[in-house]
């Protein structure tokens, strides 16, 4: 099956990025003409997208389509419509229903309607995740890199038909890619806005956050055991993500996500028949266009299957648009959900594919304690981050000396005893030890030992102590678990 290379797809992305520019910028004057959880999750957006008149009860929970691309406005949204057509290179897609949207994309329920290789049959339900023209613009650019990175994931997803079958170098099978989404084909699509990069994906039923939101009640037996699969699947993924070269830079209960499997594909189709697609009443927005502008409904589908049960859950690591490559280090205070931030990060130390490791015992942590690790606040500012470095210290135990002389940032927040400073302006909420958090929600014996060792060896405060994902498979909490029939060994 042959394809043009990646770099040279998106380099002639790139060249019809440029022809629609004046059509970006005559849309800044007026739009003219009306432009041609569940999947993968987007990363929802709350800020001042909305619209204050009669019909915010319609409008206020969708993309701007509206809107121009204008860095001060809006990211530049494809104003996609029901059954609008995606051409990939492998095939051309139907839009049949919007799933959600989010700050730098917009995800779709798609059907593949024509192929010219036979392997790609028609009708087949996929997911598009379609960047707005901004975040192209970054894929592009180099910026961000989740196309290659999934392309590479691909190349690396299957193993070897037999066990002394010679390795091709190029694509040897890398054990971890399995729990990571599935990239089928990629394209880039032109709309009023600009160009939309765009990939089709495997759909998925439900996420990790919905399955978390299920639980009623603590249950510490089933907790433990959600946990040893999540996170023994989830090392299996970065350790793949990570020997490819990247960081994923935001691991968090909304970006793992349930497989939706083939056998309950016709459930979803039975699903969408009793609950129809949908597209706004169209409307003009005088400030921007007197044309009229057509908005599909967001309209996720609810979790399909039951795999989505903890005994028998799996689960793939998707959303890489933060993902960069681990050579492409910064120092950024920026990187990271506020919640999940790495103690290196804050402190301005180089930080690299240690995060992802943080970010997955933060998230460990929060399943079994039903609350977060750690809650500083949302502000991005020295006393939040005081804050936040202060109930480290309180959950995990004092930084060392060694590692806090490697932080630049170190002289903001600690004195030179090592003593975190007083949070000028900044509240201070006192938290529990971790092991004292994981005993009051039930853990005992050898299973709160285990437990705690394992958090404590992934929330090391010093990066450099991390241990790497592929020696924590290997930690006795995960080590012994049979995936397949959910026993320990």
């Amino acid at each position: 099956m042959s394809r043009l290379p990646l770099r040279q797809h998106l380099n002639a992305a790139a060249s019809r990025l440029a022809n629609a520019r004046f059509a970006s910028s005559s849309a800044v004057r007026g739009l003219h003409g009306s432009g041609a959880v569940a999947g993968c999750p987007a990363k929802h957006c709350n800020n001042g997208f909305r619209v204050q008149t009669e019909d915010d009860s319609l409008w206020a929970n969708e993309e701007p389509v509206w809107k121009p691309w204008q860095s001060a406005e809006s990211p530049g949204y494809a104003p996609l419509q029901l059954g609008e057509g995606l051409v990939g290179q492998y095939a051309q897609y139907k839009v049949i229903r919007k799933l959600n949207w989010g700050v730098e994309s917009s995800i779709w329920l798609v059907e593949r309607v024509a192929s010219e290789h036979k392997a790609l049959k028609p009708g087949k339900l996929l997911a598009a995740k379609v960047l707005t023209a901004h975040a192209t613009e970054l894929e592009i650019g180099k910026s961000t890199c989740q196309i290659p990175l999934l392309n590479e994931i691909l190349k690396h997803s299957t193993p070897p038909s037999k066990p002394d079958e010679p390795v091709n170098k190029e694509k040897f099978y890398i054990p971890g890619s399995e729990f990571t989404i599935t990239m089928f084909d990629w394209g880039a699509h032109r709309t009023r806005i600009g160009v939309h990069v765009f990939t089709i994906l495997a759909p998925m039923s439900t996420t990790l956050r919905k399955v978390q939101r299920a639980f009623r009640t603590m249950d510490p037996n089933r907790d433990v055991m959600l946990v040893r699969r999540v996170v023994k699947q989830m090392l299996f993924a970065l350790s793949c993500v990570h020997q490819l070269g990247y960081i994923h830079g935001d691991v968090k209960a909304d970006n793992i996500c349930v497989p939706l499997f083939a056998e309950f594909i016709p459930d979803l189709k039975g699903y969408l028949e009793t609950a129809p697609a949908e597209s706004l009443p169209p409307r003009v927005f005088p400030d921007y266009s007197p044309d009229p502008v057509t908005c599909v409904k967001s309209q996720p589908y609810p979790p399909i299957g039951d795999d989505h049960h903890v005994d028998k859950i799996y689960i793939n690591l998707v959303d890489f648009s933060s993902a960069i490559h681990a050579s492409s280090y910064s120092t950024t205070q920026r990187a990271m959900p506020r919640m999940l931030r790495a103690p290196e990060v804050i402190l301005g130390h180089r930080w690299g594919q240690p995060i992802d490791i943080w970010a997955l015992g933060c998230l460990a942590a929060e399943l079994l304690l039903h609350r977060p690790l750690f809650d500083p606040g949302d502000n991005e500012d020295d006393a939040t981050d005081s804050e936040h470095l202060a109930q480290m210290v309180e959950v995990l135990g004092p930084f060392s000396q060694g590692a806090l002389a490697k932080c630049p940032l170190t002289n903001t927040f600690f004195n030179t005893n090592g003593s975190l400073n007083s949070a000028d302006g900044g509240r201070r909420v006192h938290v529990p030890s971790l092991r004292h958090s994981l005993a009051e929600v039930g853990l005992a014996g050898s299973t709160l030992d285990e437990v705690d060792a394992l958090l404590h060896r992934m929330l090391a405060l010093d990066p450099d102590s991390r241990p790497i994902a592929s020696e924590l498979l290997n930690d006795p909490f995960v080590k012994g678990l049979n995936l397949e029939t959910n026993t320990l060994l």
